[in-house]
């Protein structure tokens, strides 16, 4: 019993070491959402060939689906509700295990039959769900689950894990999701500084050299007469590009 209980001891220090060391979002890569090193670590925490991530953001009509498998994560948008709830009315908000064969025996229920209980019906399908530890997870900017895919572990330990995990990568998410909006606000920002610039500065100077070539247009005859008045031309198409150009980019 003390043996056992000194390798449990040992074997929860060791993997919450691991977990402590979580690598967090790449900064490195243009991928998006970057949670790739995210994934690959809690698979390999958890000893699982697969993690799937569904979650939605506000005002958005569509879910966002990543899926690590063999090392690398492939990311897709289905439509809003696609996936429905993706689980159980009854337990949104609640981590638990989906293990098919053997909830199917308890129950004495077919395994088709089964699991669109647990999970939505094209989830199941799409990803063949047959044993999964999944967690919730709820932030400010988005909200969805962790199913972590044929676990090689389903112990009250392992869910915990997957709570963590799934808190973790809410996180990396949302900081992920205000990092596109400072930079999103900084770009327009820096837009509206230019328009502001180019209306107060570039056109108004067009304009006096506008009416500077009018004005000398006016005093010669001829061949020169005909010249400034293309160059007039020239600066008043000019002036007209640069205004859309402001009006597109006015807050």
């Amino acid at each position: 019993m003390l043996g056992y209980v000194g390798a449990y001891r040992e074997r929860s220090r060791r993997r919450l070491t691991q977990l402590v060391a979580w690598p967090g979002p790449d900064r490195t890569t243009k991928a998006a959402p970057p949670i790739k090193g995210a994934l690959a670590h809690a698979a390999a925490l958890l000893r699982a060939p697969r993690i799937l991530v569904i979650w939605e953001q506000p005002e958005e009509p569509f879910q966002h689906v990543a899926l690590f498998s063999e090392g690398d994560v492939r990311h897709a948008r289905e439509p809003a509700g696609h996936f429905g709830t993706l689980v159980a009315q009854s337990l949104l908000k609640a981590s638990f295990l989906v293990d098919v064969a053997r909830q199917a025996d308890a129950s004495r229920e077919p395994r088709n039959r089964l699991a669109p209980q647990l999970v939505d019906r094209n989830l199941w399908s799409a990803f063949g769900i047959r044993r999964a530890l999944t967690a919730p997870f709820q932030r400010d900017l988005c909200r969805g689950r962790v199913f972590v895919l044929d676990p090689s572990g389903s112990t009250d330990d392992d869910l915990l894990l997957v709570e963590l995990i799934a808190g973790r990568l809410g996180v990396d998410l949302e900081h992920y999701l205000l990092r596109h909006q400072v930079q999103a606000a900084a770009t327009l920002t820096e837009r509206e500084r230019l328009g502001r610039d180019l209306h107060d500065g570039l056109l108004q100077n067009l304009a006096a050299a506008n009416i500077q070539i009018k004005l000398s247009a006016n005093r010669v005859n001829g061949e020169v007469a005909a010249q400034l008045e293309e160059t007039r031309a020239l600066l008043a198409d000019e002036q007209q590009r640069i205004r859309r150009f402001v009006e597109d980019y006015r807050p």
